[in-house]
Formats: C-alpha cells, sequence, structure tokens
C-alpha cells in the first residue's frame, strides 16, 4: 500500500491461488489466516475485509483476538439473510461443473448489470475461482451469524459503509457497526463491488480507516 502499511493478502481456498483440495469453511479461513500472521513474525495485525472478508475478519477477531491490533469493516453486515438453503446450493454446485464459465458469466452480468469495468473484474474473479468452493463459500455465509457474540468484540473497528451498495443495503452495515462497542463508520460514495473493480475509488477511506484503529489501539 502508498501508505507505507505491510500487507498480508492470503488467498482462501478455492479463491485466486488457494488451495484446491480443501474445502471452504469460515473456520478454516480464520485458521489458515491466523497462522499466516504467526509466520509473517507480526505480533498484530489490523485486519481488514470487504464483503465476505469482513465476516471472516470479525470471526478472526473473535477466535484470535490476541493477533489483532484493529478492525476495518467495508460492505459487509452481521448475517446474510436472503441466501439459500444449503441444498440449493449444492444442485447449484453440481450444475456449475458442467456449465461454461461463460455461461456463468453472462448469468453474472444480467444479474449484476453491463458495466464494463466490473464485467471484467467478474470475468477475472471467475477465471480463478473454483466453482465448487465458491458454493462452500456461500453455503458458511448462509450460516454465518456474528450478532449473539458482536458486543464481545473489543479490537478497535471501523466500518466503511458503501453507500451505493446494491448488495449489502447500507443501513445494514451502520447497524454492524452500532453493534461493535466503539465501532466508527466512514462513508464512501461506491457500490459494493467498486473496492475490487475500482481500487482507484477506494484507498483514501481505506487508509483513514487503517489510520484511526492504529491511533485507537496506541491510547487503548
Amino acid at each position: 500500500m502508498a501508505a507505507g502499511y505491510r500487507v498480508l493478502a492470503p488467498d482462501l481456498a478455492g479463491h485466486g491461488q488457494g488451495a484446491r483440495d480443501v474445502p471452504f469453511t469460515v473456520d478454516g479461513a480464520t485458521a489458515m489466516a491466523a497462522l499466516l500472521v504467526r509466520n509473517s513474525g507480526a505480533a498484530k495485525v489490523v485486519v481488514a475485509g470487504h464483503s465476505m472478508g469482513g465476516s471472516i475478519a470479525l470471526a478472526f477477531a473473535r477466535r484470535h483476538p490476541e493477533q489483532v491490533l484493529g478492525l476495518v469493516l467495508m460492505a459487509t453486515q452481521m448475517s446474510w439473510p436472503g441466501i439459500p438453503p444449503r441444498w440449493v446450493l449444492r444442485a447449484a454446485g453440481l450444475v456449475a461443473r458442467v456449465v461454461s464459465k461463460p455461461v456463468l458469466r453472462w448469468g453474472a452480468r444480467s444479474i449484476l448489470g453491463t458495466d464494463e469495468i466490473r464485467n471484467r473484474w467478474i470475468h477475472e474473479e471467475l477465471s480463478h475461482t473454483s466453482i465448487t468452493h465458491l458454493a462452500q463459500a456461500l453455503a458458511a455465509l448462509r450460516d454465518f451469524n456474528a450478532e449473539p457474540w458482536l458486543s464481545q468484540v473489543m479490537a478497535p473497528a471501523v466500518v466503511l459503509v458503501t453507500t451505493r451498495d446494491s448488495v449489502v443495503p447500507p443501513e445494514r452495515q451502520r447497524l454492524l457497526a452500532a453493534s461493535i462497542p466503539g465501532a466508527a463508520v466512514i462513508e464512501v460514495d461506491i457500490d459494493h463491488s467498486d473496492p475490487p473493480s475500482r481500487p482507484g475509488r477506494f484507498p483514501a477511506g481505506l487508509v483513514s480507516a487503517i489510520n484511526q484503529v492504529i491511533e485507537a489501539a496506541a491510547v487503548a
């Protein structure tokens, strides 16, 4: 990052260069991230997560608080209502194995619109993501619910609310912030997929959030 921070960016199971022979679970993702932090030599880190990554960041803060200096949560929420039941996701995963990725990209385009920058990003993501693991990730999100234990998260936190979000309603992002003790809010006028697909729109808010949690941890 241009701000001078060291960045640890793991590829989770089935995503990017992540393992293909390991099923995706939130527990598995947090365990892998904790191992990465230990192997990096860092005593504590600012854990940042966008969308599903926000759920993993929350789970990390709950399970490995000794490694967390602060939390930055982007375009995410306490739970993920509306994701289909597990049997539907399993069926979708089976269908996806025999349907070509161009057809899947067409389906994504029909849902997310015709924004060419966003669609190029979707194309790139699908080319590096296992469809089976994608179905597993959706199932993991469907079962995720941080509401019962959010009040126990004691690390300094900033929630970046994406105010034009078409996936996670801004009011659910603000509810997340209100449920974490002492969490601050930064609002950014972008949509859900803008951070990964248009990274140039996002750094100022992200760096500001990281600086805030570091400053808060220093005086805690």
